[in-house]
């Protein structure tokens, strides 16, 4: 039997929690940011942090990331489960941080700029999910550290996880373990939790279906 991992649960609210940054930033600022995220979604590496978000305290490392997280979560709202701008503005407004008024233009422009590259952000969803990685996670450490200076600006005194994933993975012929060292911020490390919830439901789901068809 397939050995199982215990599902860390958290929702949709704590992943989109981020987003209220790029809601703020002026609307030329917000448009180029989103379409620098959909061309990423679609595979073309664009200078997200810096270039377009500027010096903000959230503009690069892990709350960057945090704020790209939270975008794809939308995009793939809109295409693996068609959702309307409407249904993306109820969801910012819901998850707190994002009024209505603004949570509606960030929702339209998101739509926009998915429904623009729909028929390629679909085939690489679909390509993405049939490609199978031979690595797996065999263990990991972690370790929670205090910034308390810092060079970039608002990181002083903000709490973030250290974790080192050790990885077993093919080398040809052999396997080989690796360990890999990541930072998270609070925000960041709430987007991994829902991903990795909404990876374990979808194993659940596969194991459902794989146990109905072998009953047949």
């Amino acid at each position: 039997e397939r050995p199982r991992v215990a599902h860390m649960a958290a929702d949709s609210s704590s992943l989109l929690r981020p987003i209220r940054h790029l809601a703020a930033l002026p609307e030329d600022k917000r448009v180029e940011a989103v379409s620098a995220i959909v061309d990423e979604a679609r595979g073309i590496v664009r200078d997200f942090g810096e270039t377009i978000l500027g010096d903000e305290a959230y503009a690069r490392g892990s709350r960057a990331n945090a704020i790209v997280l939270a975008s794809k979560y939308l995009i793939h709202r809109c295409v693996g489960h068609g959702a309307a701008e409407e249904d993306l503005a109820a969801e910012l407004v819901a998850a707190g941080g994002v009024e209505g008024n603004v949570a509606a233009p960030l929702a339209r422009e998101i739509h926009a700029a998915v429904r623009t590259h729909f028929a390629e952000l679909r085939a690489r969803a679909a390509e993405a999910t049939a490609r199978i990685s031979g690595t797996a996670l065999v263990d990991f450490d972690w370790q929670l550290h205090m910034v308390l200076a810092t060079s970039r600006l608002g990181r002083a005194h903000e709490p973030v996880v250290l974790l080192t994933l050790h990885l077993d993975e093919p080398i040809g012929a052999r396997r080989r373990t690796r360990s890999v060292l990541v930072e998270l911020t609070a925000d960041a490390l709430s987007a991994l939790l829902v991903h990795l919830g909404e990876a374990g439901r979808a194993m659940d789901l596969m194991d459902g279906a794989i146990s109905a068809a072998g009953g047949r």
